[in-house]
């Protein structure tokens, strides 16, 4: 298996194999990036069935220091929990083959987990939903579309219960819309 850094910083990102990066000794990463933990102590998984907002928030927190294992659906979860029981479950609560709260004791009734952290991401936001689902077994609830923040400072606390840290990289906690104005003609 090939290590891979990915190097930020801002307007640069840059994925290369571990072996490059050492050979390049590259000056961005060594000022202004952030490089992936090769030893994370905090163990996730992320079960999304959209690729796209699954592989972004895997590169989130793996950027943060979390070593992230990714399920499309709960079939797929189970195995990633018998291989390596995580801290952390993050799990969209409509997934094609288990769906609604019933999630959460699903999640419970699994061996490993009475430790585990379980937080569900959902676009469904009824009244009362919230309280509903702590009742079910989840210890959060966030709505979508989530912001990165709110799922850092969740694995931040619980990293911390571990007695690991993480790497704030410092996005926004809301995303501002802006109007662009076409610039002005001389």
């Amino acid at each position: 298996m090939t290590e891979l850094y990915v190097i930020v910083a801002p307007h640069h990102v840059n994925t290369v194999t571990a072996s490059a990066f050492r050979a390049q000794n590259n000056p961005i990463a060594n000022t202004a990036g952030l490089l992936m933990s090769t030893n994370p102590g905090l163990q996730l998984l992320l079960v999304e069935p959209d690729d796209d907002l699954r592989y972004l928030l895997q590169t989130l927190l793996e950027l943060s220091g979390c070593a992230v294992e990714t399920a499309r659906n709960y079939r797929e979860a189970k195995v990633r929990i018998n291989a390596t029981p995580p801290d952390v479950i993050f799990t969209e609560l409509f997934l094609e083959d288990a769906a609604g709260l019933g999630l959460g004791s699903r999640f419970r009734s699994l061996p490993h987990l009475e430790n585990t952290w379980l937080v569900a991401l959902t676009g469904h936001c009824q009244p009362g939903i919230a309280k509903d689902a702590l009742q079910a077994g989840f210890n959060h609830y966030l709505v979508k579309p989530v912001y990165f923040p709110e799922i850092f400072e969740i694995s931040k606390s619980v990293a911390k219960r571990r007695g690991c840290s993480l790497v704030d990289i410092g996005l926004p906690a809301r995303y501002e819309a802006t109007t662009l104005s076409p610039p002005s003609a001389q």
